[in-house]
């Protein structure tokens, strides 16, 4: 478990605001192995919709809630972040999860598992060149068109400890509300504190 905080959670979201030019709110993901425990600190939402929408949600209104099952209109999205058993050829996560959180990254009252970003192109681009400096390390993508803000944007980043760049998927460009001139990015919590320590370093300066 990372070492880093809720209470570090605004100043990463400002700073990658900040150092990316991106408006829509960074938001946090948590899968729980409980529902109670998301219960806890978070609504539940109030409608069935696609994964993919439910972040799109976050990003835009700044909203925080949980879902379950019954609340994902996509049962391959549902069955990349755990929430039921179904075969898959993507990255995936154990089928053991009963709840999935969502939040502003600013305000996210849980320990985060992935970070979306929405980009355009040249906001990509300041990511990549902030995110060497920042680590030393290259982004080596993952993509394929298909399952692109479940698999591409959530597991694979909290899998692998690694940054992620996905162009979306049929379902997030048409029900999850991607724009034509948008990508996402997902990364973990120790990447953006990484990028947010080298932003204050430079404010330094």
């Amino acid at each position: 478990m990372s070492s880093i905080t809720p209470e570090d959670y605004k100043e990463l979201s400002q700073n990658l605001k900040l150092s990316l030019g991106i408006k829509k709110n960074p938001v946090a993901i948590k899968l729980f192995q409980s529902k109670d425990e998301a219960a806890e600190i978070l609504p539940k939402f109030d409608d069935k919709v696609r994964h993919c929408r439910m972040v799109n949600i976050v990003a835009t209104e700044g909203r925080s809630f949980y879902s379950t099952l019954d609340e994902m209109a996509c049962n391959v999205g549902a069955a990349v972040l755990g929430l039921q058993d179904v075969k898959l050829k993507v990255e995936h996560s154990e089928p053991d999860k009963e709840a999935v959180g969502y939040a502003p990254l600013e305000d996210a009252p849980f320990d985060v598992d992935a970070i979306v970003l929405y980009c355009n192109v040249m906001q990509a681009y300041e990511f990549t060149t902030i995110y060497r400096k920042a680590t030393g390390n290259r982004i080596n993508a993952d993509f394929a068109g298909t399952q692109a803000l479940c698999s591409e944007a959530v597991i694979i980043p909290s899998h692998n400890n690694r940054p992620n760049i996905s162009f979306g998927c049929m379902g997030s460009r048409n029900d999850g509300k991607l724009e034509p001139d948008e990508l996402v990015i997902g990364l973990t919590l120790d990447d953006a504190k990484a990028i947010s320590d080298y932003v204050n370093a430079m404010n330094e300066i």
